[in-house]
């Protein structure tokens, strides 16, 4: 199934629809359609994207966490923080393949957990995680850009060490009203749950799922019988600087270092790393780039002058010469041919000449000559 087939599907409520199924199998699902969403998209799916529980209280004892903790407060998010709970992947996985959305103002959420036919409000949800739905964030005034950045980072647990004056100046307390604006927090968890179920992708939010199936479904369905996974507390910690390492032999930046140390320029020394064992990501896939580039670019010249000696050949058995054909071309090594391109060395002593053998500045204007045409005079 495709993108688009799957997010026509999803926006459709079966169970205000069609009735129920009972000639299907499996009882897990009201319909022929949730069964196929379910082992065509989600039974192949082996995690699921739970979010991480952080013992606030521990940070508070942290000095270094202290904006931190202010921040997330401000936000009311310290109670998300703290939510462990385990949770079912099997059970996640059907209340994605299962759920929908009635069109009213209060977002009723349907689901199938086990085979009971579950719903419930946003109030609902939020009340479970311990959020009345009336808490929101504090506004924010500036950019949207901004404003959802900021909501993103913290929504999902990365907790950010910010200035407590940064925070100050994106947040509208005495900004102007019109633009001032507020957040909802499970607005957001609403939308993210949606556009997962409709784009397909890993499902968030598997804890807080939980919750809500074990506060809706534990009456009608044993949920003892479902394996879970546990959800461990994640200890902050502060990162430790991570020393830059001096710029490879012969590279882009060793050239430009070392032209800026004959200009004269004071530039900073680096801390080289000792011991290098494995490369990097971004070595192997960036910083190598540039090898496989200039090879390829060896390459087409090599095949450029041969295309160009070939066409010489072909021109001079049509024209009827007797003299010998035009000699092969000589290719140079790569080592050389890369060096070759340009003339570091000469135009690292044109700069220096350059800087040294500047040109005179133009003399002063003197009123000399008009003094001595009246004198003349």
């Amino acid at each position: 199934m495709d993108s688009i087939s799957h997010a026509a599907i999803r926006q459709k409520n079966w169970y205000e629809d069609i009735e129920r199924d009972d000639d299907i199998e499996d009882k897990r699902f009201w319909c022929m359609e949730q069964e196929y969403i379910f082992k065509d998209i989600y039974e192949p799916m082996k995690k699921v994207r739970p979010m991480q529980a952080i013992n606030v209280d521990l940070l508070a004892v942290n000095n270094h966490f202290e904006d931190a903790i202010w921040v997330t407060g401000r936000m009311g998010l310290q109670d998300l923080m703290k939510i462990q709970c385990d949770y079912s992947p099997d059970l996640i996985k059907q209340f994605f393949a299962t759920l929908a959305f009635k069109n009213d103002a209060e977002h009723t959420m349907q689901w199938m957990t086990g085979s009971t036919q579950c719903e419930a409000t946003l109030c609902r949800f939020a009340s479970i995680l311990g959020l009345p739905r009336e808490v929101v964030t504090a506004s924010m005034a500036l950019r949207r850009r901004i404003r959802w950045c900021y909501l993103i980072s913290m929504t999902h647990l990365e907790l950010l060490v910010l200035p407590r004056g940064f925070f100050l100046s994106i947040c509208a307390c005495d900004g102007d009203e019109e633009l001032d604006f507020t957040l909802d927090i499970m607005d957001y968890i609403f939308n993210e749950i949606h556009d997962a179920m409709v784009s397909r992708t890993t499902m968030p939010y598997a804890p807080y799922i939980q919750l809500l199936i074990n506060n809706t479904a534990a009456l009608t369905e044993d949920l003892g019988r479902f394996p879970t996974e546990s959800q461990t507390v994640k200890k902050a910690y502060k990162k430790k600087p991570v020393p830059r390492a001096a710029p490879a032999s012969g590279s882009f930046m060793e050239d430009a270092l070392s032209s800026s140390y004959a200009l004269g320029r004071h530039v900073a020394t680096l801390v080289i790393q000792k011991n290098v064992k494995k490369l990097s990501w971004f070595q192997r896939n960036v910083l190598c780039m540039n090898i496989e580039i200039h090879k390829e670019n060896y390459e087409a010249s090599r095949h450029r002058s041969d295309i160009q000696h070939t066409q010489a050949v072909i021109l001079h058995r049509l024209s009827g010469e007797q003299g010998p054909p035009p000699q092969p071309p000589v290719h140079p090594a790569y080592s050389g041919w890369h060096s070759s391109q340009v003339p570091w060395t000469d135009l690292e002593q044109s700069i220096q000449r350059a800087n040294i053998a500047r040109d005179s500045p133009p003399a002063a204007d003197s009123d000399d000559e008009y003094v001595s045409e009246t004198d003349s005079e």
